[in-house]
């Protein structure tokens, strides 16, 4: 392969006024692809026509259908080894299970920048699950409001597209560089990027890695 990729699921739960992880905890809001929720995950880059291996490790505790968008790929590892290539099939989406591997292989024959993530919709969104509105507020034992919202809150204009524009900014870096304005707000929870580059574009963004000021 031209190009080879490792990927670490995780899942945590960061309860309501919390910045660490409740590590007791069973039921988990926040799902992680090396450590990073979407937008805040680093996109895969590769060369159109490069023959790519992701490697997916699946150290939570749920299992992650992962979907590949605008290429079908194949199985070709698992945690026991390598597949037979008579067992080899196509797909675009394979489930990782709890202390699962799964090694896929793809070409990048299909440039552009395509969504890669976990296929349940609530792990695609962080935060949607048990922790949202109510059960959030009874979690953290928070007050009701004494009243309903109106109907109108949060009919604010430009909101929340124009948010968008400012949640790129906050998130960019070289691997980002060239993505459509308001890439972020389509980019959530256990989501990341492989970016099928043309070769001029590929190596503007490995030059702007090298020029990066080390953290």
């Amino acid at each position: 392969v031209d190009r080879d990729f490792g990927v670490v699921l995780q899942g945590w739960a960061i309860l309501p006024n919390n910045t660490v992880p409740n590590s007791m905890a069973m039921e988990f809001n926040w799902l992680t692809i090396n450590g990073k929720a979407g937008p805040a995950t680093t996109p895969m880059l590769v060369k159109r026509g490069e023959r790519v291996r992701i490697r997916i490790v699946n150290l939570g505790m749920d299992h992650h259908p992962m979907h590949l968008h605008g290429h079908q790929f194949s199985v070709t590892g698992t945690e026991g080894g390598r597949v037979r290539t008579t067992a080899v099939e196509p797909g675009n989406t394979v489930l990782v299970g709890v202390a699962q591997a799964r090694d896929i292989e793809f070409v990048a024959d299909n440039p552009g920048d395509w969504h890669f993530h976990c296929h349940l919709p609530h792990h695609m969104m962080n935060q949607m699950v048990s922790m949202v509105g109510p059960l959030m507020m009874s979690h953290a034992n928070m007050p009701r409001p004494a009243t309903d919202a109106p109907p109108n809150t949060g009919m604010v204009p430009g909101y929340p597209q124009d948010m968008f524009m400012v949640m790129d900014d906050l998130v960019a870096k070289p691997e980002t560089y060239g993505l459509r304005r308001g890439w972020s707000g389509g980019t959530m929870g256990m989501m990341t990027i492989v970016r099928v580059l043309e070769p001029d574009l590929f190596e503007k963004i490995q030059s702007l890695k090298r020029e990066q000021a080390p953290v």
